[in-house]
């Protein structure tokens, strides 16, 4: 009799129902919890514009942006950011936050 190793368990070379759950279970896993990176949503609330400088970790060069009313900008800070706000108020995050501008100030929704 012929046996493998499948990285779980040794058997024989038949399909058990162990290596069809498995396999579906972590596909299903990922795409549930939307693939593996997260990214940062920023919206802004407030009916005036607002500059906002956004560091990502990992790199050494800020960008700022000019935020208008209702602007919102996603899929940055995958991997944790610094955001610092026009009035110097600044703040960290990992990178899978929903956030909004309101008077000035930063909101974590979620």
């Amino acid at each position: 009799m012929n046996k493998f190793t499948c990285g779980l368990c040794t058997h024989r070379p038949a399909t058990t129902i162990a290596h069809m759950i498995f396999p579906a279970g972590l596909i299903i896993g990922l795409l549930g919890s939307g693939g593996l990176a997260h990214a940062l949503t920023l919206t802004n609330r407030d009916p005036v514009a607002h500059l906002v400088t956004i560091i990502e970790n990992g790199e050494k060069v800020s960008r700022t942006y000019q935020f208008e009313p209702d602007q919102t900008l996603d899929d940055f800070c995958d991997m944790g950011c610094t955001i610092i706000l026009e009035n110097g108020a600044q703040e960290k995050f990992s990178g899978d936050e929903v956030l909004y501008l309101d008077g000035g100030r930063l909101v974590v929704v979620q």
